[in-house]
């Protein structure tokens, strides 16, 4: 009906407009809500994820609403808070003003790999996972104390939804994988960590095919090997390279492929695509940038927050800078992709968590 397809597109535009305008620029996320008082409520929450996953802002306002999730003030070890902790409500043992809900985390995961935030969605993937069994075996628990790594006395032990925070970002955010069944097309784009040698998945079901996929790793080479059973796929391939790389080659099936270069400053990705396959072998040599290892830590009961987190990357003509949060006058060694691990240094503080930059210089 192409009446209603008119209205419809009118009423799209008229909310991504409205979303829009509702960004606080000078803070760099959506406020939660509007107050009794008619006042906007500028506080930064876990829910804006929705919007900035699936709601169709700017990307420009959607990725720095995803590069605020990261922040230690929202952040936790074992997920992220409803409420930061600057936020005037804020209560690490309210059910809504201030708890981790796994639930919530999983929706921020996927906003930030989405929008190429890559190791903060591993931080918070790797933190939701590593509760399975804090409270049953197997289980994830509803919600936890946003102060400590705790599950408050009402939750829910076995929370289903607080394992699909892990399912869905697992699938669709790190792995990348979106398939088309209608028009047979599948589309690769993963977020794996340069660190990772060989990373695998099998049985992803598009329509009445099935995928299996494996990705080797190795400093100056990307290797990605798809095999589809049943009805041949169309694909598009597009790891995340580290910021400052380029692509010197790719070959498709031992053959020359052409490469686009789709290069967001905090990460590049290596576009390619074919025809309906059965099987795909890839290979990208790769001239590197830099990248380093978020810190993967898996909260014990009882713990405080204190994982490092990389909180922005920019990338100009000669040089990449990581803004990173830490634990205030302490020291971390982090990982470096091209280079010799790194010590960085947080300067004490009044606050928990202090920042500090480090600069690397681009070799190409």
């Amino acid at each position: 009906d192409p009446a209603l397809a008119r209205v419809a597109g009118e009423q799209l535009a008229h909310g991504r407009t409205s979303l829009a305008d509702w960004f606080v620029e000078d803070k760099g996320f959506l406020p939660f809500g509007r107050l009794k008082d008619g006042s906007r409520y500028e506080a930064l929450s876990s829910w804006q994820a929705i919007a900035v996953d699936q709601g169709g802002l700017p990307e420009e306002k959607a990725a720095r609403a995803a590069g605020a999730f990261n922040r230690p003030e929202l952040s936790a070890d074992w997920g992220t808070r409803l409420f930061a902790t600057d936020s005037p409500f804020y209560d690490p043992l309210s059910y809504n003003d201030g708890s981790v809900w796994p639930f919530v985390t999983g929706f921020v995961t996927l906003a930030e790999f989405r929008h190429h935030r890559a190791q903060a969605g591993l931080q918070h993937l790797f933190g939701v996972a590593s509760l399975t069994g804090f409270l049953e075996a197997g289980a994830i628990p509803e919600y936890l104390s946003g102060d400590r790594a705790q599950p408050l006395p009402h939750a829910v032990p076995h929370q289903l939804f607080s394992s699909s925070a892990t399912v869905h970002p697992l699938v669709s955010g790190l792995l990348g994988l979106e398939g088309d069944a209608i028009s047979g097309e599948l589309r690769f784009a993963p977020h794996l960590p340069s660190f990772w040698a060989h990373t695998r998945f099998e049985r992803y079901r598009v329509g009445e095919s099935e995928v299996a996929g494996e990705v080797t790793r190795e400093m100056g080479m990307l290797r990605v090997h798809l095999r589809i059973k049943g009805r041949p796929l169309a694909l598009r391939i597009a790891p995340a390279l580290p910021p400052g790389s380029s692509v010197t080659s790719a070959e498709v099936n031992g053959q020359p492929a052409a490469v686009r270069i789709e290069d967001h400053g905090i990460d590049v990705h290596a576009a390619l695509e074919t025809g309906p396959l059965g099987e795909a072998d890839v290979v990208y040599r790769i001239a590197e940038g830099v990248e380093i290892m978020p810190e993967l830590r898996a909260a014990e009961p009882g713990d405080r927050s204190r994982a490092v987190r990389i909180l922005d990357t920019k990338a100009s003509a000669d040089r990449i800078e990581f803004e990173l949060a830490g634990p205030a006058g302490s020291s971390a060694q982090l990982r470096v992709w091209r280079g010799e691990a790194v010590t960085v240094h947080f300067p004490a503080g009044a606050a928990e968590f202090t920042r500090a930059n480090v600069t690397f210089q681009r070799l190409h």
